[in-house]
């Protein structure tokens, strides 16, 4: 496996994070006042929500990159069935994050309350969100059941990232800002150690 694949799996949280720390923090997102005085940041609302989205797209690479190692490992089932669950939700992730962070700054624009899109868009947007966790986060449970059947990981270890890529599914049901921080710390407890074990070896 080439070093440069090795580093979108140490890349993907890091980025996930630095995206995830720029956006401003709406405590409830049933109150569309507080997301809209939010949005009202619109360089922290749209860089962060830019940066969030694309790096689901490094967080995919990162996904191939394992697949690779494990397919070395002969262990092909895993890999296979994480593959595309984890590629449908990378997609719906990035779309999320995407018209969240575009459409309230586009409404406004036209000189309307950002207020309208939050009302009229939510159920779409946070769908696609939860959806999109819940199908990424299957991915990398299987993806790290797979790595726990090689000698990469410590027992310790394997256990850990894998009750963290649980929580990452069921982040996304945080009905506040502050679930996204326990996303990009959540990724970043998942692919850190696996990323710098792998680094080790190859």
């Amino acid at each position: 496996m080439q070093k440069i694949l090795l580093l979108s799996i140490i890349a993907f949280p890091i980025i996930l994070f630095a995206g995830i720390i720029m956006i401003p923090v709406v405590t409830s997102y049933a109150d569309h006042n507080l997301a809209q005085k939010a949005a009202q940041q619109t360089r922290r609302w749209f860089w962060g929500h830019l940066i969030s989205g694309a790096a689901f797209g490094v967080g995919l690479l990162a996904i191939f990159s394992i697949s690779l190692f494990l397919f070395e490992q002969q262990l092909f089932l895993w890999p296979s069935l994480a593959l595309p669950l984890t590629a449908i939700g990378a997609a719906l992730l990035a779309f999320g994050m995407g018209a969240d962070g575009i459409g309230p700054l586009a409404v406004s624009k036209e000189g309307h309350p950002a207020q309208i899109f939050f009302d009229g868009s939510r159920q779409w947007v946070m769908g696609s969100f939860i959806a999109g966790s819940i199908l990424f986060g299957l991915g990398q449970i299987l993806m790290i059941i797979g790595l726990n059947h090689t000698s990469l990981l410590s027992t310790t270890t394997g256990i850990f990232v894998l009750l963290t890529a649980i929580l990452f599914s069921v982040s996304a049901a945080i009905p506040s800002g502050w679930g996204l921080y326990v996303l990009g710390l959540s990724a970043c407890a998942i692919y850190l150690p696996i990323g710098l074990a792998l680094w080790q070896i190859i």
